[in-house]
């Protein structure tokens, strides 16, 4: 019985800017106070004019009686934005940095309740996932599902999604994967209440943690409790893949750069498992006297370097 669970995937949103387009791309975004006087100078600003408005940080929750003032200055800015973003489209030949330049226009048109907003420059398919945990609200980057089998725990499927589509929505995919991967299809999979709405997919029955039945025997409620209790191992294995095998943030380009990424951890998981058993086993003493035998038996070599 495999157990399926989602993660999110943080991409490294840094921001790689051009010498040819220097100032362009750093104010389409918050800069920092020492960013500033450069957004204005390319603009055409003097220091003077800069000041006026460069004094308020501007931050994502600002005190009420600096409001104003950071209102103000996010004007500003964005109008300079503006400016540095038609400015090259009128000197550069027609159909040079077109890709580019619609990608700031559409950054400087998006608002607070906009849909398919961008919030990377340089991976535009960044999509927000709100976690509702009170250190971590949101998170940027994509959905990934992760398939374990329930006794074993080895991973036996790994995708990443390039939308933010319902848990639920996923489970096809997925259990297609797995059954491409392994050759069989599962008969159960147990999943957390976030997959509810579906109990069955395909020839997979879908176990959902929920209350007894009344009609349930005393040895199916502890069987469904026992399958349930299972379920929950698979968190820290994500804790594992995202502290050990780099999933915690993807430094790979694009969407498949997000599959590449996460497949590899998940081998990587697994290659590990299966070396720490081998280590347990009776293969790995053998092993290791055999290799400590065909060292012993070699003949020392020496070389003679003339200088």
């Amino acid at each position: 019985m495999p157990m399926s669970a989602l993660i999110a995937l943080p991409k490294k949103r840094t921001l790689p800017i051009p010498q040819t387009l220097n100032c362009t791309k750093r104010s389409l975004i918050n800069v920092p106070n020492k960013l500033k006087n450069q957004a204005s100078n390319c603009a055409g600003a003097t220091s003077e004019q800069a000041s006026n408005w460069s004094g308020t940080p501007i931050t994502a929750t600002t005190h009420p009686k600096r409001r104003r003032q950071a209102n103000a200055a996010k004007r500003k800015l964005k109008t300079i934005a503006g400016r540095l973003v038609r400015e090259p489209e009128r000197k550069l030949p027609e159909g040079f940095y077109s890709t580019e330049l619609e990608l700031y226009k559409k950054v400087l048109a998006q608002e607070k309740n906009s849909k398919n907003k961008i919030y990377s420059l340089h991976e535009p398919e960044v999509y927000c996932m709100s976690k509702g945990k009170a250190h971590k609200k949101h998170e940027y980057g994509c959905k990934a599902s992760v398939v374990l089998t329930q006794k074993t725990g080895i991973i036996v499927g790994a995708m990443t999604f390039g939308a933010n589509v319902y848990d639920g929505h996923t489970l096809e995919d997925v259990l297609e994967q797995t059954k491409n991967l392994t050759g069989k299809t599962p008969k159960t999979a147990t999943v957390d209440r976030g997959y509810k709405g579906k109990q069955m997919v395909a020839n997979t029955q879908i176990n959902i943690p929920k209350p007894p039945l009344k009609k349930d025997s005393e040895y199916q409620k502890r069987k469904k409790r026992k399958h349930f209790r299972r379920r929950a191992a698979i968190e820290p294995i994500i804790g594992h893949l995202k502290s050990d095998h780099r999933v915690a943030r993807n430094f790979l380009k694009g969407q498949t750069g997000d599959a590449i990424n996460f497949i590899m951890a998940a081998a990587g998981f697994n290659f590990r498992k299966l070396m720490k058993k081998l280590k347990e086993n009776k293969l790995w003493l053998y092993a290791q006297i055999t290799i400590k035998r065909n060292f012993t038996n070699q003949k020392p070599q020496c070389c003679v370097i003339n200088y």
